[in-house]
């Protein structure tokens, strides 16, 4: 079966709710494997443990990973949009991506995960009207979080290499991770995948800022 790479084009992508995202399947019904690229590449962002975590919590039974294309061709793809700032000038096209998926035997049980390149600065989280939402996690890191803790949203810096210098706090890294319909209730699970997310993400775009993503937020431990 070909894969379909249509998120990452600029014209002619399939779209849903702003959201670029292609669903992984083996076609045939058969049971996911444990090498298959869509889990391999949510272990790549996530962590092991994070997924195996985040299997857990939508049911541990037959759960399917979903991914677009690898994390590289993500990571590639984002930089890229970053640098055509730096070429024109002109604002990025911000698109959000849903690099992995994780759904349980229900539609509506899910961990889902999110990646763009924020229309917030980190002067509007940290001093503007947006801090009384936003609260500091870690030094050029900010973390919302909405839904009782089940959706969690990261703002964290990265300068990517060829990008303008403005680039970094004009133009941040932003991540959410949220869950629905999770059996298991441990309420630090959304947090601790988003930061593995950011940091992941970051090494993975190169940013040439130093940033220490935490593995918990203050107070969660």
């Amino acid at each position: 079966m070909m894969t379909n790479t249509a998120p990452f084009l600029k014209k002619g992508a399939l779209v849903a709710a702003g959201v670029f995202f292609l669903a992984a399947c083996t076609g045939d019904g058969s049971a996911q494997s444990e090498s298959s690229p869509e889990l391999n590449t949510c272990r790549e962002l996530l962590g092991r443990e994070g997924v195996d975590a985040a299997r857990r919590a939508v049911g541990g039974g037959e759960v399917r990973a979903e991914a677009p294309v690898s994390a590289r061709k993500l990571a590639d793809t984002m930089a890229g949009e970053a640098r055509v700032r730096a070429a024109d000038g002109e604002d990025l096209d911000r698109r959000s991506y849903e690099p992995c998926r994780l759904s349980g035997s229900t539609a509506d049980t899910r961990v889902v995960t999110r990646a763009k390149w924020s229309v917030l600065t980190m002067d509007s989280v940290s001093e503007g009207k947006l801090a009384v939402q936003w609260r500091e996690a870690a030094k050029d890191v900010y973390v919302h979080e909405t839904d009782g803790g089940d959706r969690v949203a990261l703002l964290v810096t990265c300068q990517v290499p060829e990008a303008p210098a403005s680039q970094r706090e004009g133009v941040p890294l932003e991540v959410e991770v949220s869950r629905a319909g999770a059996a298991d209730g441990d309420a630090r699970l959304p947090a601790r995948l988003a930061l593995s997310l950011a940091g992941n993400l970051r090494g993975l775009l190169g940013c040439t800022d130093t940033v220490t993503v935490p593995t918990a937020l203050p107070g969660q431990g």
